[in-house]
This record gives C-alpha cells, structure tokens and sequence, in this order.
C-alpha cells in the first residue's frame, strides 16, 4: 500500500515493465485498486511486456499486488510515484498549460 498526505494523489508510473502474460493475467501480474484495501475499487490488472498506463489514484492510497507462480521467469517491473498532486480544484494563471480530468485517461 502506498500512502501519501491528506488531500493528496499518487501518480504512479511504471519505467519498465515485462511479466509473463496471456489475456487474462492469470500467470503473472500487477493488480491495483484505487484505495488502502485488497476490497478498493480495482484500476487495472496487468501482466505481458505493455507498459501500463499512468495510474493516479482518487485519494491518498493506493493498493498494489504483484503475484508470480513457479513457472517462466521474466526480467520483472520497475515502477515510481509521486504523492505531491493536490487533485482536483485550483485557478489557472499562466497564458498556457495543460489540464484533464481526473484519472485520465482511464474512466
């Protein structure tokens, strides 16, 4: 489980990222729910040599299981996170930039 400050997200990146894989991720895989629990609302399951999506959580947690069986070894998962963004809200003031929804961009 990540956890970062009240009132803030964690933007998670993954750098490298090649595990065993088939359709439906039942060798090797990384499972994340958005929230501090195995319960939270699921944001993705991923597995093979796609890198996944930025990931950014709703709150302040994030819950990441990584599960492996005996069989086939592949070279692993690096991942890093940032817990600084202060989600949703706030005035724009420059002449330019950039800004999304949250989440984007998953649902």
């Amino acid at each position: 489980t990540i956890t970062v400050g009240i009132n803030r997200q964690i933007v998670l990146r993954f750098t490298n990222f090649t595990l065993e894989g088939n359709k439906r991720c039942t060798e090797d895989y990384v499972e994340i729910r958005d929230g501090g629990y195995e319960i939270s609302p699921p944001l993705g399951k991923y597995c093979g040599t796609d890198l996944p999506p930025v990931i950014i959580s709703h709150g302040n947690k994030l819950w990441i299981k990584f599960v492996s069986d005996v069989f086939g070894t592949r070279k692993g998962f690096s991942a890093e996170w940032d817990g600084t963004s202060a989600g949703c809200g706030g005035t724009l003031t420059t002449a330019s930039g950039i800004f999304m929804s949250p989440n984007y961009p998953m649902p």
